[in-house]
């Protein structure tokens, strides 16, 4: 991060305000017995509004300290949440750093991390122009600068402090790097935990299915068990209630109407609001159901094939009654 020393600032942005001559990068150095040596760099660029259309944009390190970059001679830059986003020419990405002002609310400063501390200045000596733009709460405003002779400036400031400022990049590109792979080691982790609750959750639940169907199988088949038995004295007994899953057609075989009216081989619609129940009852090899309205009113009786009785409802009931379907009808033949 960058210091924001008032002293310092004011007294560089002072010697930078003597500067303006020309568009090209000035440099500089001095010492005093407060901060000690130090070398700096400028350049006034143009943009902004007026009064402040001889923006510049400032290098400094002081001794036993970190570079500051900041732009000045840009006006008031107190305001809340801001920011300097950088681009360059021929590049079509834009650099995004957040940005701090100094207590008198006259420059603002580059927030980055070593490593984008270093891929900032490998641009600026690199490329021909730079654009910048200062953002906040209060508005907005671009400057572009020239980067002739920005190389030698940039190598001037930092001198030797640069291979320092790369061997931090590289430290926390190092530890970045350590960081994802942690993270994927966790993420990974945790997915094959999902996985593994999945798969024992699928076990339980199939061993349920299991164990039910086994004993709704041996229970149905004993409902069906009229083979040498007058079919009108054994008892009619309710297999299972349960409510339509989604609106859907079905076609039945038989259709019996309160008025005694009875229609066969067409279409009935049922909807989610129906209440059926199924019983142990077969007439031309289709299956009884009785249909209620959401106020458990009769409608009708149907009768229904295993296939159509199978589209009503995934209740792993009516699944067994169609595996089993040959068995029951074997068990009703007379």
């Amino acid at each position: 991060m960058f210091n924001t020393n008032n002293f310092r600032l004011l007294f560089l942005l002072c010697l930078f305000s003597v500067s303006i001559l020309a568009s090209q990068w000035k440099t500089g150095s001095s010492n005093n017995k407060f901060d000690g040596n130090y070398r700096y760099a400028s350049i006034i660029g143009k943009g902004g509004e007026w009064p402040y259309t001889t923006p510049a944009l400032n290098l400094n390190l002081f001794e036993d300290d970190e570079p500051n970059f900041y732009l000045s001679n840009i006006g008031y830059t107190g305001c809340s949440h801001p920011s300097l986003s950088f681009t360059f020419d021929s590049m079509d990405e834009v650099l995004v750093y957040s940005s701090t002002s100094n207590s008198d609310g006259d420059a603002a400063f580059v927030n980055a991390t070593h490593d984008k501390l270093v891929e900032l200045f490998e641009l600026l000596k690199e490329k021909s122009v730079v654009y910048v733009r200062h953002e906040s709460r209060c508005g907005k405003n671009d400057y572009q600068f020239s980067l002739r002779g920005s190389t030698v400036a940039i190598n001037y400031v930092l001198g030797e402090y640069y291979d320092t400022l790369q061997a931090l990049q590289q430290r926390e590109r190092k530890l970045k790097k350590e960081q994802d792979s942690l993270k994927e080691i966790s993420r990974l982790q945790e997915l094959k935990d999902m996985r593994r609750i999945d798969s024992l959750e699928a076990v339980r639940n199939q061993i349920f299915y299991d164990d039910n169907s086994k004993e709704f199988r041996e229970l149905l088949l004993k409902d069906f068990d009229f083979k040498g038995k007058d079919v009108n004295k054994t008892p009619v007994v309710l297999l299972l209630e349960f409510q339509v899953s989604s609106t859907v057609t079905a076609t039945f075989c038989k259709k019996y109407f309160a008025s005694g009216t009875v229609a066969k081989n067409n279409e009935q619609h049922f909807y989610k609001s129906n209440k059926l129940k199924l019983y142990n009852r077969i007439e031309d090899g289709c299956i009884r159901l009785d249909v209620y309205d959401e106020h458990d009113k009769f409608q009708n009786t149907i009768f229904l094939s295993n296939v159509e009785l199978s589209k009503l409802s995934d209740d792993f009931r009516i699944k067994v009654i169609n595996s089993s379907w040959m068995d029951i009808l074997n068990l009703v033949e007379n």
